[in-house]
């Protein structure tokens, strides 16, 4: 897989060093300050949606020597205003190319993961646990690294690594919104900012916002030791617009080696919005919902011991006590 540079070649020389832009003026500073706003508001303004993505999440293992290769199928509903959410994640089969060759060997590990979040409590299923249970938890309980949530609206702003692990969005936008801005450039209403968490660090991160987008970051690149390495990191988000919001098409992102030569980790994803900014069923965040068999009971195991609250078929889990 190629990231296709979406014709920004001018922006990648200057990113990669080839020219160094001058400091930031106030005026461009201002610039970029109302620009990170247009996008948070934007972000905002998608409240609540249902969509699925499909794709590949490719690794590279033993140095290189063999690619994991693992579907990507996920599910995912939510409703801010209400606190909502739910992600489902099915890996289908885990396939291993040996030396990277066409010569697949499947290892038949297919996984299911599912996380909702609701304001009284949390349930978690994951079919690779030694008993198939959904366990219910507190409101603030994390969901299992097999889950890998993310907050679609991070998109092209965080980095992949942490599209393994959910960071709200307005975590996220604060971390952007205090860097500090190193380089600014635009042409053709794209905005090429680079910035770094403070004077001293050696990380950069290079961001390019679509005006026409809704500033939309369509763009990110990650680099360490100087800004003319070579990143470690880079991806590209497209976005479409749907009933006045812009939601993202697709996504690909790229890990490299500390070098920034090898591919260490391939992702390309495409969603399918079901809905956008539309009412959404409230059976999507009940254990009912899941599609599991009735007879699979609801667990608490946060006491310290197991409790059995019921079964799927059964009557709705009954809150846990505020703790």
């Amino acid at each position: 897989m190629r990231i296709l540079g979406l014709g920004f070649v001018a922006f990648c020389a200057i990113g990669c060093g080839v020219i160094q832009a001058a400091p930031p003026t106030p005026r461009e500073l201002e610039a970029v300050r109302l620009q990170l706003q247009e996008m948070k508001a934007s972000r905002d303004r998608l409240v609540s949606g249902v969509f699925r993505i499909t794709g590949k999440d490719d690794r590279a293992v033993n140095a290189g020597a063999m690619k994991k290769t693992r579907a990507v199928n996920c599910f995912c509903a939510f409703d801010h205003s209400k606190d909502l959410f739910r992600w489902d994640r099915d890996t289908g089969e885990v396939v291993v190319a040996h030396q990277c060759e066409p010569v697949k060997q499947d290892f038949n590990l297919a996984l299911m993961a599912i996380f909702i979040r609701r304001p009284e409590f949390t349930l978690h299923y994951f079919n690779g646990n030694s008993v198939d249970e959904v366990y219910q938890r507190s409101a603030s309980a994390t969901p299992c690294p097999e889950v890998a949530p993310f907050d679609v609206r991070c998109l092209g702003l965080a980095f992949n690594g942490t599209l393994d692990r959910y960071y709200p969005f307005a975590r996220l936008f604060k971390a952007c919104h205090d860097q500090r801005i190193v380089e600014v450039t635009e042409t053709d209403g794209i905005s090429r900012v680079v910035s770094s968490p403070s004077a001293d660090s050696n990380v950069f991160f290079t961001t390019w916002f679509n005006q026409k987008q809704g500033c939309s970051p369509i763009r990110t690149e990650l680099r360490m030791g100087a800004m003319s390495s070579p990143p470690i990191q880079r991806s590209e988000t497209t976005w479409k617009e749907t009933h006045g919001v812009w939601v993202p098409a697709t996504f690909v992102g790229e890990d490299y080696d500390s070098a920034g030569k090898a591919p260490t980790r391939e992702m390309e994803w495409t969603f399918q919005w079901e809905s956008v900014n539309g009412l959404v069923p409230d059976r999507h965040f009940t254990a009912a919902g899941m599609g599991l068999p009735p007879e699979t009971r609801i667990v608490s195991d946060e006491s310290g011991k197991r409790v059995v609250l019921g079964t799927i078929g059964g009557a709705a889990p009954v809150p846990m006590a505020p703790r």
